[in-house]
């Protein structure tokens, strides 16, 4: 059986002060309208995690290449030091915001740093060096052809010599 005065139970505000007494229903449902605002701090939620494929080991290992040199992007210190199982590849872009599992879209970080962010947006926000199969100089001397010359290049970071080289978008992994 349900109690009707047990509906009508006052519930403390968090701080010194109490609020007057509210129900557990008018309760739960300011609860349940504050939790669905967007933060503005936060990149708004475009797809579900449900459809989530997990990163390539080949795409993890481009970036951990890249960026194993470089201190993390959101607190500074050097991942050096870490054993590679601990760290973590995360979303400048959150994946959940429509961020892309594209090499310039992905960073090295460490992980309280990754699980702290979240899909806060944060002041380091901004495309990484995309990572390419290869650059120009290894695909002359693979194939032994000329590169195209029509083609806009970009800086890219190339995983066959690990150097910063030139590319074409369509070598990007």
């Amino acid at each position: 059986m349900s109690d009707p005065t047990r509906a009508n139970t006052p519930l403390p505000d968090v701080g010194s002060n109490f609020r007057e007494p509210v129900s557990v229903a008018d309760a739960i449902a300011e609860m349940l309208e504050t939790s669905h605002q967007t933060h503005p701090e936060r990149y708004p939620v475009v797809r579900s995690s449900a459809d989530r494929q997990p990163l390539p080991r080949w795409v993890w290992s481009a970036v951990y290449h890249r960026d194993i040199d470089d201190p993390c992007q959101l607190c500074g210190c050097m991942m050096t030091d870490l054993d590679p199982v601990n760290l973590q590849v995360d979303h400048v872009i959150p994946w959940s915001a429509g961020g892309s599992d594209r090499t310039d879209n992905l960073r090295l970080v460490h992980p309280l740093c990754n699980v702290r962010r979240s899909n806060h947006r944060h002041d380091m926000d901004r495309p990484q060096m995309p990572v390419a199969h290869h650059c120009r100089a290894c695909h002359v001397a693979w194939l032994e052809v000329r590169a195209e010359d029509d083609v806009p290049e970009m800086y890219v970071w190339c995983s066959n010599c690990r150097r910063i080289g030139f590319g074409h978008d369509g070598w990007v992994i």
